[in-house]
């Protein structure tokens, strides 16, 4: 699954951002959630976590001018996919309005 957003900020302040984006949807799905790994490598904040018995894990890529997340979403999770996509658009939305 890849999600892009355009954004009109600056690369340091769209990296900030995006550091606030993934704890965000964590912490909507409350207890649900453990084995959070984030780590950052220049541009790009590659994530793993473990939710509802899967292992989810993907990048946040921050470019001059879009925020890029891909994942690719166990096959357990593959009928939810509209959900997510939408869940995760609608706050990626919030977050750069």
């Amino acid at each position: 699954m890849e999600i892009r957003r355009h954004h009109n900020m600056t690369m340091d302040a769209a990296v900030q951002l995006s550091d606030q984006i993934l704890p965000g949807f964590i912490e909507q799905a409350d207890d649900n959630v453990s084995n959070i790994q984030r780590q950052w490598d220049g541009n790009v904040l590659r994530f793993a976590f473990h939710i509802h018995g899967m292992n989810i894990k993907g990048t946040f890529l921050v470019t001059d001018d879009e925020i890029i997340i891909e994942s690719e979403l166990p096959f357990m999770a593959r009928p939810f996919e509209g959900r997510v996509r939408s869940a995760i658009e609608q706050q990626l939305d919030i977050f750069l309005s």
